[in-house]
This record gives structure tokens, C-alpha cells and sequence, in this order.
């Protein structure tokens, strides 16, 4: 049994409860929330079973995590896939990314769900040998994609589990998700391999490294490249000097910086429209989600505060950019 002094401890609840009531980083206020809205779309897959399915993955995540689930079917033809690398060099096939991103992920966007399951029937699915996984949220969206096999049975590295196929790939790469966006280490494989899927509820659903004051102090200790409020992932091939004002911005305003849009390749910015020269394709510029006028507000005033001087704002967005090669002190709508 250890002792510490009183005003220690006030000083740890000050902390704790601020983080809670008054969060100060994306990460945090994220998941205080603990409401996760997913949109399934079912493309040519209209099972009888799927009722039985999406309440056995509510039911599996609760009761700190509440999944609010919506299903919708879709019959996509023609879906294009191509060759991706992952981090371990291993090559692979996915579906294309600016494709997935005009026709699945920006609608989900749009509509304010926090992650999107897009479940494909045999027939389009053209990779054999992964039937599921999860891509870089790079719109402020999880992006899930399932092979689907309506009563197909699962195994994970040899070891069989209960529940079909679509349940235990949902929830895994459900987990993937969670444990990214908590900034927190992903055991998901870990705990998948030992048969322990409980130990990932305990991490992600209130045990002690699930915590938001975990999180919280981790960040204090490790903070990446400097910054605040904004992971690796988050910022990943943005330039510095854009990524310092962000910070200093976030600051300001007082409300999360979701980061709709950041660099984008050649591909990716023709699929969303984006103009020919656009600052995404330098790293240059950001689109940050507002939800009302409220927010718009304080993340404009925010941005104009620290020095930037191109700022974009649409209904659901606020674009910053630094880009020298482009006119300065202006701004415009969408």
C-alpha cells in the first residue's frame, strides 16, 4: 500500500477531470464518447442473418463501448482493386483508394458516422488470401473492408473461434480501430493469437491502459515531433511549419482539430475534385470537420490568430493552407 500527499491527489483529479469535462487533445475527447456510430454497407450481400450479427458484435463490445449501428445495402459492380505494399513489404490487394473514398468513405463522412464496414460479396472480392482488414482513417473516418461469406467459420493463425466469419473480422478489425485511435500500443494480434479476447475489452473498455488519463500522461511524456495535440498518424506528410500553426491553433480554439483531409496523392485529389494544383498534393493544407457554426467560428478565429492566411470554409469544413506560390490573405467559401 502507497501514500500520497492530499494535494497530490487534488492535483491528479484536477488533471483527470479536466481531460473528462474539458478536453484538451483529439485523442481524449474522442473517446469519453463512448458511442461509436458504424454504417455497414452491404454490397450484394442481403442475408437473413444479419440482424443476428450486428446484435452479437453490440452485444460483444458492451457495455462501455455502445455501438450504434446502421445497415444499408448496396450493389456496386465493377469494384477496382489494385496492389498495395504494407509495412512489412508484403503485397497485397485492395480496393482502390480513391475510389473507396468517393464512393464510400466521404458519404459516411458527410453523414457523421465514425466508421464505415463496407462487406463485399465473393463475387467482387478478388484477393483470396486476406478476408478483411483496416485502412488509415486519412478522412476522419475507420475504414473496414470484409469479405462476405454469410455463414463462413473463422480461424486466426490456427486457432478456430466461436462465431461466423463477418463477426470475429468485424470485431477484430473493430479493435484495430479503437486501439489506434486511443493512441494506445494495438494488441489486437496479440490477444488474437493467445485466445485472450477478453484482455482487449479490459485495455479498451476501462482497464487501467484504456484510461484517459493514461493517455493523457502519455502524451505529456511522449509527445510526437513536439506537437500537442496531433499524432503521427494524423500529420503524417504534412509539412512541419503547417503542423506547428495547427498545433499553436488547436490551442487557441478550444475544440478538437478532426482532420478531414491532409496530403493527398495525384489519384486521390482527382477522386475527391480537388483543383489540379491543389496545397493537399504538397502538404501544404488541411481540411478541419466543423459541425456548426459555433465551431466554425472558433476554428477560423483560431486560424487567423496564429497567421494563416488561406482559409477555405464549406458546410462541414474549414481548409487552412500556407502554400507561398498561391495568393495570400484571402478566403473563400465552397
Amino acid at each position: 500500500m502507497w501514500e500520497t500527499p492530499l494535494s497530490s491527489l487534488k492535483l491528479f483529479w484536477g488533471l483527470y477531470e479536466n481531460t473528462n469535462t474539458n478536453p484538451n487533445n483529439n485523442l481524449i475527447s474522442n473517446f469519453n464518447n463512448t458511442i461509436l456510430k458504424i454504417l455497414i454497407l452491404a454490397n450484394n450481400c442481403k442475408w437473413k442473418t444479419w440482424d443476428k450479427k450486428i446484435q452479437e458484435l453490440k452485444d460483444w463490445w458492451m457495455p462501455e463501448i455502445d455501438l450504434d449501428v446502421t445497415l444499408e445495402h448496396t450493389d456496386f459492380k465493377n469494384i477496382p482493386w489494385v496492389e498495395y505494399t504494407n509495412l512489412d513489404g508484403k503485397i497485397y490487394k485492395g480496393i482502390e483508394q480513391g475510389w473507396y473514398d468517393k464512393n464510400i468513405s466521404i458519404p459516411a463522412v458527410n453523414r457523421g458516422f465514425d466508421c464505415v464496414m463496407f462487406t463485399v460479396g465473393t463475387d467482387e472480392w478478388t484477393f483470396k488470401d486476406i478476408d478483411g482488414w483496416n485502412t488509415h482513417n486519412n478522412l476522419g473516418i475507420h475504414e473496414i473492408q470484409i469479405k462476405g461469406q454469410e455463414n463462413a467459420k473463422y480461424s486466426f493463425n490456427g486457432k478456430k473461434y466461436e462465431g461466423d466469419q463477418w463477426f470475429n473480422i468485424a470485431r477484430h478489425e473493430l479493435s484495430h480501430a479503437i486501439y489506434r485511435s486511443r493512441g494506445i500500443v494495438d494488441n489486437t494480434h496479440k490477444y488474437w493469437e493467445l485466445g485472450n479476447l477478453e484482455a482487449i475489452k479490459r485495455e479498451l473498455q476501462g482497464g487501467f491502459m484504456g484510461h484517459s488519463w493514461v493517455t493523457y500522461f502519455r502524451n505529456l511524456l511522449t509527445p510526437v515531433q513536439g506537437y500537442k495535440y496531433f499524432n503521427q498518424n494524423e500529420i503524417e506528410g504534412l509539412k512541419p511549419e503547417l503542423c506547428e500553426m495547427l498545433d499553436r491553433a488547436r490551442g487557441l480554439a478550444n475544440t478538437p482539430f478532426f482532420l478531414n483531409s491532409t496530403v493527398r496523392t495525384k489519384e486521390k485529389n482527382e477522386a475527391v475534385g480537388g483543383v489540379e494544383n491543389s496545397e493537399h498534393l504538397t502538404g501544404e493544407s488541411v481540411d478541419i470537420r466543423c459541425r456548426n457554426s459555433a465551431e466554425r467560428f472558433a476554428i477560423i478565429k483560431a486560424l487567423l490568430d496564429v497567421g494563416f492566411t488561406r482559409i477555405g470554409y464549406g458546410k462541414t469544413f474549414v481548409h487552412a493552407g500556407i502554400s507561398k506560390t498561391k495568393p495570400n490573405k484571402v478566403m473563400w467559401d465552397y
